[in-house]
């Protein structure tokens, strides 16, 4: 995750995992980021952001070796982007911090951890082609987001690949390549520009944003976490001890 003098470098641009989330497709309100990024909050980091940072100096090298098999790239080598990428353009609002690059393979890679039971409610498996539909949208908007920013420093035409690299429970790497979506990229741009005039623009009115997109989105995703099989409760301590133990009468 982006250290604090990433986060004081960007602290009014949209990043790759903010974009979504001021449009209203991650799973906290616009408001909550409108509120960090103003100075009205204070930015909380969650066990599961904590963990995710830790274990990145791990996951980073295990999609390295995963991506050196499927490029057949033997001196494919990810590197950590510790500098902030300001769009060439845009860069008064738009910045990255991509988790993983290799720019002589002209590889991109975004690293996410989830608990195990995350890839049956918000994944599909990878398939051999572009994967953007396979993945949750906030993600393929992240990785478009981190992809347009770098291309932007790089001469017209270059091809680069771009991966979501996804751990569910840590270890299980489920990678996905993300191709690119000019549509969605526009409508990103187009409305991550006028999200940030709004409300975080020092020379705007910096609003505070409407979250009623958003809480709709939020009431479907939760319908279907509400519609899964539910895990049967585990036995206590004293209903494990008091089972009554099977007879081996008769089974020698």
């Amino acid at each position: 995750m982006p250290t604090p003098s990433q986060l004081a470098a960007t602290r009014l641009h949209l990043g790759g995992s903010s974009i979504p989330w001021a449009l209203g497709y991650a799973e906290r309100a616009p408001s909550e980021l409108w509120e960090i990024r103003t100075g009205r909050r204070e930015a909380e980091q969650s066990d599961a952001m904590w963990f995710g940072s830790v274990i990145e100096l791990a996951t980073r090298p295990l999609a390295e070796r995963y991506l050196r098999r499927e490029l057949l790239m033997d001196d494919l080598a990810l590197e950590p982007c510790e500098k902030t990428v300001y769009h060439s353009v845009q860069r008064g609002w738009w910045a990255v911090h991509p988790d993983a690059v290799d720019t002589k393979h002209h590889v991109l890679v975004q690293l996410k951890n989830h608990d195990p039971r995350v890839f049956k409610r918000s994944y599909k498996r990878p398939t051999e082609g572009d994967d953007n539909d396979k993945v949750p949208i906030a993600y393929q908007m992240q990785v478009l987001w981190e992809r347009a920013a770098v291309l932007s420093h790089r001469p017209a035409g270059e091809q680069w690949t771009c991966y979501l690299g996804a751990y569910f429970g840590g270890i299980d790497l489920k990678l996905y390549r993300i191709g690119p979506n000019a549509r969605l990229l526009y409508a990103m741009q187009r409305q991550g520009f006028a999200w940030w005039k709004a409300h975080l623009d020092q020379n705007g009115p910096q609003s505070p944003p409407d979250d009623s997109f958003w809480a709709k989105n939020r009431d479907r995703l939760q319908a279907v976490k509400d519609a899964e099989p539910k895990r049967p409760p585990r036995a206590t301590k004293g209903e494990i001890v008091n089972q009554p133990v099977a007879s081996l009468d008769g089974l020698a």
